[in-house]
C-alpha cells in the first residue's frame, strides 16, 4: 500500500509539472509523457495501472479547481488513494 501511495504522489506531481509546462497537450499525450517520466519500467503492472487513473484524477481536479495549489491538488488525490488502488486491482 505504501508503494502505491508513492506512485500516486509521484504521478500527481509529475502530472501537474508537465501540465503547467505543456498546457496544450491532449490528455493522451500528457499521460504518455507522465508515464515516461515516472520510469515505471521495473514497477509491477498494478503500479502502472494505479498511475493512469491518478493522472486522470489529477487533471480533473486541476481543471475543475483552478485556484487550488499543487499541494492542495495532491492532497485531494491522496484522499482518493483507496479508490484509486481498489479500482485498479
Amino acid at each position: 500500500m505504501q508503494d502505491f501511495e508513492l506512485i500516486i504522489i509521484n504521478a500527481a506531481s509529475k502530472t501537474l509539472e508537465i501540465f503547467e509546462k505543456n498546457i496544450d497537450l491532449t490528455d493522451e499525450e500528457l499521460i504518455k509523457k507522465v508515464l515516461s517520466k515516472l520510469d515505471l519500467t521495473k514497477a509491477s503492472k498494478d503500479s502502472k495501472l494505479v498511475a493512469i487513473p491518478t493522472i486522470n484524477l489529477t487533471l480533473k481536479i486541476k481543471t475543475v479547481n483552478k485556484k487550488l495549489t499543487n499541494k492542495q491538488i495532491i492532497q485531494k488525490v491522496l484522499n482518493e488513494k483507496n479508490n484509486l488502488i481498489l479500482n485498479t486491482l
